[in-house]
């Protein structure tokens, strides 16, 4: 059965540690296969729950990188003098 989506490696790993030896389109199967992605893997929703604490907490220590993270401009050192309207993404009135 293709599943589509993830590769053969990772369908084949997922497979194996859920103890699913021939994939077929059961409800009992899905269902594990769900519960074991919910478990091992971030969705994205949870990605941007974790990049809003770590901006808070940044924010709250005062540190340059939680102002300019907020601000939404570059953080790792970038240069803005000179490229300033692409990286600030300034919109056109």
């Amino acid at each position: 059965m293709k599943k589509f989506g993830i590769g053969d490696f990772r369908r084949d790993r997922i497979s194996n540690r859920v103890g699913i030896r021939r994939l077929s389109d059961t409800e009992e199967q899905k269902w594990r296969i769900i519960r074991y992605r919910d478990q091992m893997y971030w969705s994205m929703d949870d990605y941007r729950i974790h990049e809003r604490v770590i901006l808070v907490k940044r924010m709250k220590l005062n540190t340059r990188r939680g102002y300019m993270m907020s601000k939404g401009l570059l953080v790792r050192g970038q240069r803005t003098s000179t490229n300033s309207k692409t990286t600030k993404n300034v919109k056109k009135v």
